[in-house]
């Protein structure tokens, strides 16, 4: 089991809020399950994530509740399928959408924390490959979008990567994200970009997040 945490800010240090995560792994270190907790700068928890991993590192079976507003999304799978689910909030009502587990060859697909995962197994991968196609499950929108991640240099102890959406136009709109990972270990130590919690107001926001681990 590992513990580590993460203090999102907002471009000029404000905290707005952090995460907890509990990760267990097998006795041949892959990844099990995880749990992350979200807490509000005060300590309220505002969001509670669960995801298991046992049928697919990048593609992992989750559901995410916003504590604050009752908004409830994730993945769930069957054989053959990907199933998103997004419950409204002021209804109840859910909405769910399939997608075929195969319906794209060329890239990878990922959802949720399965692309941190699935980097922390394959970062020499990565940066052999130098850029790699992803289509990301977003449950919340009922759909999923094209990205390409690229490997954009190292140092004696970090190996940076590149996340941006394929969609020229769209690119224009959406911020890319920045990871950094640990060489050695292939930590996650630092992102930056849009965040996958909104505000207390509902909106996007983009954060830089630092992570700490427990040793």
């Amino acid at each position: 089991e590992e513990e580590y945490f993460g203090e999102a800010r907002l471009k000029d240090g404000t905290l707005v809020y952090t995460e907890h995560h509990t990760a267990r792994f097998d006795e041949n270190g892959r990844i099990v399950n995880a749990r992350t907790v979200y807490k509000n700068p005060s300590g309220k928890v505002i969001g509670k994530l669960q995801s298991d991993f046992s049928e697919s590192i990048t593609a992992p079976v989750y559901d995410y509740v916003d504590l604050r507003t009752n908004e409830f999304h994730g993945i769930r799978a069957d054989r053959e399928h990907f199933i998103l689910f997004f419950r409204e909030p002021e209804s109840g009502e859910e909405k769910t959408i399939k997608l075929k587990k195969g319906f794209t060859e060329d890239d990878l697909i990922v959802g949720c924390q399965g692309l941190h995962y699935y980097l922390r197994e394959n970062l020499d991968v990565v940066r052999q490959k130098d850029t790699i196609g992803i289509k990301f499950l977003i449950p919340g929108d009922l759909d999923y979008y094209s990205f390409r991640m690229k490997y954009v240099g190292e140092d004696q102890d970090v190996v940076r990567l590149k996340i941006y959406i394929n969609n020229f136009f769209l690119r224009l709109f959406a911020p890319s994200l920045l990871l950094k990972y640990d060489k050695k270990q292939g930590r996650l130590l630092n992102y930056i970009g849009l965040s996958n919690i909104k505000s207390d107001e509902g909106k996007i926001q983009k954060v830089v997040i630092n992570y700490f681990y427990d040793d």
